[in-house]
C-alpha cells in the first residue's frame, strides 16, 4: 500500500494535534488532542489493513520520505514494513502500545442546537491566522453586536493589546450580540473552505467544503452568547 500525497498531507496536519496516533482499519483516519479541544476527521482513499498506533508521527512520515519514489507499506504483527529502492531497502517500523498514544474517541460530539452558522473562506482564514500571528493574539472570536457579524483577533486577558476586526456579514440573520471565543493555537485546520457551526453550549464543527475533513473545536470559558 501506498500513502496518496492528500492522506500525506492530511497525516503531517494531524500531527500538530497529537504527536501520536491511533489508526483503526478502513477508510478513515482520526485524531484528538492531549487535552480532547480538538478532534479531526478524514476520510482517505486508501485503506487501512488493520489497528495500530505510531507514537511519534512525524517520525513515521520522516521515514516514508526518505523513499524519493514512494514507499510501499507493509503491515505484520508487530511492525510496519516501509519498503523502497526497487525493494532493496525495507525499514521495520514498531508500533507502538495503544496505552501510548491518545486515540480519537469512536463518538463524535453532537450539536443539538447550532447557535452561529458561516462559511469560513480560505482566504478569510488565512488572513485571520496571518493577523493573529503578527499581532501576537492568542485569541479569535466570531463576535456580533446584534447587526454586524465579525471574526476578531484579540487577547482575552489583555484588554490593552493589538486586536483586528473583519466582517463577515453586514447584516446578523439573528440579530443577537455574542462573543464566542478560540485559542489561536486551536485553530488546526487545513487552509480550505469550510462551513462552521457554533453550539454555544461550547463547541463548534468545522466542515470541509472541497475536501473530507472536519474538525470539532471547543469554545473557551469567557464566550458570551
Amino acid at each position: 500500500m501506498r500513502l496518496g500525497e492528500k492522506t500525506l498531507n492530511v497525516l503531517k496536519n494531524f500531527a500538530t494535534i497529537n504527536s501520536g496516533i491511533a489508526f483503526k482499519a478502513g477508510n478513515k483516519i482520526s485524531t484528538v488532542s492531549p487535552q480532547k479541544n480538538i478532534l479531526a476527521d478524514a476520510d482517505i482513499d486508501e485503506t487501512i489493513p488493520r489497528d495500530f498506533c505510531i507514537y511519534d508521527l512525524s517520525n513515521f512520515l520522516s521515514v516514508i520520505s526518505l523513499f524519493k519514489d514512494g514507499a510501499e507499506l507493509e503491515f505484520d504483527d508487530k511492525n510496519i514494513l516501509v519498503a523502497g529502492m526497487d525493494g532493496r531497502s525495507k525499514i521495520r517500523y514498531r508500533y507502538t502500545d495503544s496505552s501510548m498514544v491518545v486515540g480519537a474517541p469512536d463518538k463524535r460530539p453532537t450539536l443539538q442546537e447550532v447557535d452561529v452558522s458561516f462559511v469560513f473562506t480560505q482566504d478569510d482564514f488565512s488572513w485571520i491566522m496571518k493577523t493573529a500571528s503578527v499581532l501576537g493574539s492568542p485569541n479569535i472570536a466570531v463576535q456580533s453586536d446584534g447587526n454586524v457579524v465579525s471574526l476578531t483577533t484579540f487577547d482575552a486577558s489583555n484588554d490593552s493589546a493589538h486586536s483586528n476586526d473583519m466582517v463577515l456579514e453586514s447584516v446578523d440573520p439573528a440579530g443577537k450580540s455574542y462573543k464566542l471565543v478560540f485559542k489561536t493555537e486551536n485553530m488546526k485546520m487545513i487552509p480550505g473552505d469550510y462551513t462552521v457551526d457554533i453550539s454555544a453550549k461550547g463547541i463548534a464543527k468545522f466542515t470541509g467544503l472541497s475536501n473530507s475533513l472536519s474538525y470539532f473545536v471547543t469554545l473557551e470559558t469567557s464566550s458570551q452568547y
